[in-house]
């Protein structure tokens, strides 16, 4: 299993463990930071976490978490990237995610609302594949 293993399998109903074993049986080695999974790479590093946001009402009902993941950019990319008009370019033609400059870093970042009402992961197959 990976490394730095908690006692809390599914913070906030999201099952990290299962995630970090997903990735490993794809040799990605996730290490786990409370309710965060690290994933590193030669040249890449990977953030999954799971937040409870402060206000958790939404138009939709109750937000049980939010899962981000960040991969932070290659510091021999981020000049070219990180102009304005390339963050912009970069975005339209994305999907899924964003390329975003949060404290002088430049990211791929991506983030999935969790509602109470959706028992999301435990409609998913458990058989996950990365």
């Amino acid at each position: 299993m990976f490394s730095g293993k908690t006692n809390d399998a599914r913070p906030f109903g999201v099952p990290l463990d299962d995630l970090a074993s997903a990735l490993e049986d794809n040799n990605l080695k996730a290490t786990r930071e409370g309710n965060s999974l690290i994933v590193r790479r030669p040249s890449l590093s990977t953030r999954v976490d799971v937040i409870r946001p402060a206000n958790r009402e939404s138009q939709n009902g109750l937000i049980a978490a939010v899962v981000q993941l960040r991969t932070a950019i290659p510091e021999e990319l981020e000049a070219t990237l990180s102009k304005p008009t390339t963050i912009v370019k970069m975005n339209r033609m994305a999907t899924l995610g964003a390329l975003t400059a949060d404290g002088g870093k430049l990211f791929v970042g991506s983030r999935l609302t969790i509602l109470e009402s959706e028992n999301t992961w435990d409609s998913c197959d458990r058989d996950i594949r990365v």
